[in-house]
C-alpha cells in the first residue's frame, strides 16, 4: 500500500529535517580544540542562550582570558555568563567569580565576596581548588581574620582532593612541623603526589612551588629505613589512583 502525504504535511515534514537543531556544548568544544576560536564562541553562545551552564561557563572563561587578536577580553561578558552559569549551581562558576571578585578583575575587590563564592564552590561540589583558595583567604586573612588552623583544614582537603598547589603545601608543613606534627615521611609522600602535575599548575600559585627540588630535599633528611617507607607508600597510592582512573571493564 503506498502512503500519500497531504501538501501541507509534506512541507511540515521538510522544515522538520532541514531546520538546524541548536548548537550543543559540544559542538562549541570541538571547535575550541580545533582552534575556531571565533566558531566556538558563536556555537557556546547558541547553547549558552538555550540555558546550557557548561556552554555558559566555557563562553565566560572565553571571555575573561581573551584569545589574542581573535578576542579581546571582556570581563563584563565573562561576569555575565558566569552569573548564568552560578543560578545554576554551577561550581567552576562559582569559583571563577571568586577569583574576579578577589583580583577586582571587571568588578570591585571585594575579598569577603570572594570568599563566599569559594565556599560556595565547595558547598555544591567539594571543588579542591575552592578548598585551595579559602585557605588562602584564611591563611593570608583576606576578608576575615587571620586564621591558620582553618586555612591548615582548607589546604589539608584540597591536597586530598587531588589539587596539586595544596599537596605541594601540605608537604612543606609537614616538612616543617607547622600548624601540624612533623612527619618527614607523609612530606616526602605529599610533594611526590605534586611533582607528579604538570609544573605549570604549580607556577600559576607561586614561582617558588618546586615540588621536585623540595622532594629532593626531604629525601636526603630520611634515613634509608624511612626512605624505603616512604617510596613504599608513594608508590602504593599511585597505584591506587591509577586503578581508580581506569577501573576494570
Amino acid at each position: 500500500m503506498r502512503i500519500q502525504f497531504l501538501p501541507a504535511i509534506s512541507v511540515a515534514i521538510s522544515l522538520l529535517v532541514t531546520v538546524p537543531a541548536v548548537a550543543s556544548y559540544e559542538d562549541g568544544l570541538r571547535a575550541y580544540k580545533a582552534d575556531q576560536v571565533s566558531a566556538a564562541r558563536e556555537l557556546w553562545e547558541q547553547a549558552a542562550e538555550a540555558g546550557d551552564k557548561r556552554a555558559q561557563f566555557e563562553l565566560g572563561r572565553l571571555y575573561e582570558r581573551g584569545k589574542g587578536r581573535i578576542l579581546r577580553r571582556d570581563f563584563a561578558s565573562a561576569i555575565k555568563w558566569y552569573n548564568a552559569a552560578a543560578e545554576q549551581a554551577y561550581p567552576e562558576a562559582f569559583y571563577a567569580l571568586g577569583s574576579m571578585s578577589e583580583n577586582g578583575d571587571g568588578m570591585r575587590q571585594d575579598y569577603l565576596q570572594a570568599l563566599r563564592y569559594y565556599n560556595l564552590a565547595v558547598r555544591h561540589a567539594g571543588l579542591p581548588k575552592a578548598y585551595f583558595a579559602v585557605g588562602q583567604m584564611y591563611f593570608h586573612g583576606r576578608g576575615v581574620p587571620q586564621d591558620y588552623l582553618k586555612a591548615i583544614e582548607s589546604y589539608i582537603s584540597a591536597a586530598r582532593g587531588g589539587y596539586a598547589p595544596a599537596q605541594y603545601v601540605y608537604g612543606a608543613l609537614l616538612e616543617q612541623g607547622w600548624g601540624v606534627k612533623q612527619d618527614l615521611i607523609s612530606s616526602y609522600i605529599w610533594y611526590g603526589l605534586a611533582a607528579r602535575e604538570d609544573p605549570k599548575i604549580l607556577e600559576a600559585v607561586s614561582m617558588n612551588f618546586d615540588a621536585r627540588a623540595a622532594l629532593e630535599t626531604v629525601r636526603r633528611k630520611l634515613n634509608n629505613h624511612d626512605l624505603r617507607k616512604a617510596e613504599e607508600q608513594l608508590r602504593a597510592i599511585i597505584k591506587d589512583q591509577k586503578k581508580s582512573q581506569n577501573p576494570p571493564e
